[in-house]
Formats: C-alpha cells, structure tokens, sequence
C-alpha cells in the first residue's frame, strides 16, 4: 500500500518492508526509483530510521510509521500526551497491527512489564501493595506475603488501568473525587440510590472497596478483634476482605453485611 508522510511518498508491501519514493535536491527522481528504508535498534529498543521530510532530516520510528500506513487520518507528527502507540504485548519490535494501538501517555504507562506495584514497608513491617493513577499513588492494603501484595496489584490494575475499550480516564477520576464519607453514607442506607451516587456499577464497587481500606486502616491501629453485638448482647464477627487473596480484617456485623451487598448489586 502507498501512503504518505509529508512530501515524501513511501509504499509498504505485505512482507513488511518499507520503501520511500527516491528525491533529489527536494524532488522525485525521474526515474521510478524507490529505496528500501532501513531500520536499526535505538537505545530504548524501538526499530527508528532518517527520511528526509519537507527537506527536514526526522528520525521516525517504525511502529509510528505502520501505524500511519495502516490509518492514513493520524497524524505521525502529533506528540502529544494523547497521541502515543503502545505495543500491547510488549514486545517493542512486534509492529504487527494487532499489537498496535493508540493511548495517551498514562496508558501506555500501564503496559510497562518493570513494575511490580509494591514494596517493603519497614514502618508497617509487611508488604505493601500500591497502584499510580494520575501521577498519584494510590494505597491498596498491607499483606505479610510478597506473593500476596504482588496479586493485589495485578488485581487493582484491572480496575484502575482501563484503556479506551473499557473505563474512561474521565469515568476514573470522578472515582476517585468521591469521598470515603459519601460511600459510607450510602452503605448505612443499605446502597439506595446507589446508581445516583457513583457513575457505574464499577465506580459503586470501587468506592466501596475504598471504604474497606478505610475500615481495614482503623483496625490495623487497633490489635482486637471487634465483635458485634445486637440488643446489647455480643455476637459473631463478621469481616472485610482487603483483597479475595490477602488479609482477612474483622470488622462489626453491620458493616459487614452492608458492605457486601453493595459488591452483590
């Protein structure tokens, strides 16, 4: 297929090679001449090229270039936060267009396979799990495995870093506006009007596990168990899962069964 970049004509041929229309002091040749453009590896393991464009030297690097061939609407140049190609198995030199897809810089900050999303706390003395959003951090829980806190991550990933097939980077942050005290209050109304309160069923289940990390960070000050009681009377002990695989924190009955309606619905 032929495609364009600037003034320059390239065409891209079905076993992947890449050949650029030959110029001369800034014009075609004559001669229908077209040369292949070779790729080298740079530093951060991206294929780039030179091509002389608009007779400006560009060093343009091959998955932006396919991208261009295959969608002849975006624009190469724009390199905006919103305008990055994320290579969605990792591998930086698969350019194949199904491991091709274009993010904004945050997203393509998901995909990176060299974080683990948690750390040793000396202070705490256990391994805490933690997951970045909108340059921030965003605490998940404490666990006393290093196996734990790492599932933890992996499982907040899932709904933290959404791409633009699933929760908007819009959808998160109204989340994340949302205070502990608002989820609170709907919680003790047994999760009435719970759709007028979040934005979806995924940002209602979100601000309640907010609201267990809460509760889990008041008991963890507190070495007791704390047991319900009904009419003055104790009674059974009722929890909060931090995450389905870590720590498992007691908390009152009514909080409890509260809590997890609010996951059923």
């Amino acid at each position: 297929m032929e495609f364009i970049i600037g003034n320059r004509r390239l065409k891209l041929y079905p076993n992947g090679v890449i050949k650029s229309r030959a110029i001369m002091r800034g014009n075609e040749t004559k001669n229908e001449k077209w040369d292949i453009i070779k790729f080298s590896e740079n530093g951060g393991g991206y294929l780039v090229c030179g091509l002389t464009v608009d007779g400006k030297q560009k060093t343009l690097r091959k998955h932006r270039i396919l991208h261009l061939a295959r969608n002849p609407g975006w624009d190469i140049f724009d390199s905006s936060p919103n305008n990055c190609i994320d290579h969605i198995n990792r591998s930086k030199t698969d350019n194949s267009v199904e491991n091709l897809r274009v993010v904004t810089q945050q997203q393509n900050n998901f995909n990176r396979s060299n974080v683990k999303g948690y750390s040793w706390n000396k202070s705490r003395n256990k391994w805490e799990a933690y997951i970045k959003l909108d340059r921030k951090k965003i605490h998940i829980s404490y666990f006393e495995n290093e196996e734990d806190a790492g599932a933890a991550y992996l499982k907040a990933k899932e709904i933290y870093h959404k791409f633009n097939n699933e929760l908007t980077t819009d959808e998160l942050a109204e989340i994340n506006a949302d205070t502990n005290e608002q989820f609170l209050e709907t919680l003790t109304k047994g999760m009435k009007g719970c759709n007028q309160t979040a934005p979806s069923t995924s940002a209602a289940t979100t601000g309640v596990m907010k609201v267990k990390d809460s509760i889990i960070a008041d008991l963890d000050k507190n070495p007791n168990a704390v047991k319900a009681k009904t009419d003055g009377k104790e009674g059974g002990e009722g929890y909060v899962l931090a995450h389905p695989e870590g720590d498992i924190k007691l908390v009152n009955r009514a909080v409890f069964t509260a809590a997890n309606r609010a996951v059923e619905r």
